[in-house]
């Protein structure tokens, strides 16, 4: 019934200012997250669609960061690409090193994709790009205020009837006592 669907609706909207909130907050210090450890949250959340979420990393990648907000960006890219499937849904999260400062996260979808005119629009608050939205429009806000608190950087790429990636951009801090490590994972990732 209609009251129902408004306590649903609510519900959602408190979530995301819950999340917002975590953001403004920024808790904790960086610290090293290990990728099989995010894939697994991210499959709990997402428990009923999670056969339709693919990964692409080396065993054993971590990242430095903060856990609570990557898993606050994944959960609303997530959210976005089954929210905007026109076919059988298609998530695929790729982790990996660009180079010894940029650990990426990509988040890519065979959705309905994103107008090029919504483009600059998508990350600001309460914005709601289409009619097939069920959302409040504080996803990918709540996602850009997240990488920002991590001095990150998103990006996207989007084409109509094709799908949609989202690239996370986080910098690792790189001095002497880490140079082994880090040099250790890029070596990983230059393998596949």
């Amino acid at each position: 019934n209609r009251f129902d669907e408004e306590i649903y609706e609510m519900g959602k909207t408190l979530e995301k200012l819950l999340a917002l909130s975590i953001v403004n907050q920024s808790p904790g210090e960086n610290e090293e997250i290990l990728v099989n450890h995010l894939v697994a949250t991210v499959d709990q959340i997402f428990n009923k669609k999670s056969d339709c979420i693919q990964y692409n990393f080396n065993d054993g990648l971590s990242f430095n960061s903060k856990s609570s907000l990557i898993e606050l960006i994944l959960k609303a890219l997530v959210e976005n690409a089954l929210a905007f499937q026109h076919k059988r849904p298609s998530v695929i999260i790729s982790f990996y090193f660009r180079n010894e400062e940029e650990f990426i996260i990509e988040v890519t979808d065979n959705g309905d994709g994103i107008h090029k005119q919504d483009l600059p629009k998508i990350f600001d608050m309460f914005f709601v790009g289409s009619t097939k939205s069920e959302g409040n429009g504080l996803g990918l806000f709540v996602a850009k205020k997240a990488v920002e608190a991590l001095n990150g950087k998103i990006s996207v790429k989007s084409e109509i009837e094709k799908g949609t990636t989202f690239e996370i951009k986080i910098l690792q801090e790189v001095d002497e006592s880490n140079q082994i490590v880090l040099n250790k994972k890029l070596d990983l990732v230059k393998e596949d």
